[in-house]
Formats: C-alpha cells, structure tokens, sequence
C-alpha cells in the first residue's frame, strides 16, 4: 500500500489535535525511535520533549 505525503494543512490540523488532547501521545518509528512526544505525555512521564525525542523506547 503507498500511502500519499501528507498536505500542510493535514500536517498542521494532526499536530493542532495531538498537540491540545488530554492523553498522551508518544509516536515512535519502525526501530523504535521516538518521532514526537506530545505536551500531555510530557506531563504524564515527567520528560521534556528534547529530552526523549531521538531516544530509543527500549532503552
């Protein structure tokens, strides 16, 4: 399956809901980096985003 690139406008409405949810949002590629880690998920585990961003889960 091919999936399209995303618009900016698609970008930015994702972002403006992941972004402003109560739950905690941590996206993480296919080796299990951490892509994105939303204001919530920086409330709930007690991390800055530039302190996981980067990161492995596993580690």
């Amino acid at each position: 399956m091919s999936e399209k690139p995303a618009t900016d406008e698609e970008d930015t409405r994702y972002r403006s809901v992941v972004d402003n949810v109560i739950d905690g949002i941590i996206t993480i590629d296919e080796t299990g980096r951490i892509e994105s880690f939303n204001p919530a998920a920086s409330s709930i585990f007690g991390y800055a985003n530039d302190e996981v961003i980067g990161h492995n889960v596993k580690c």
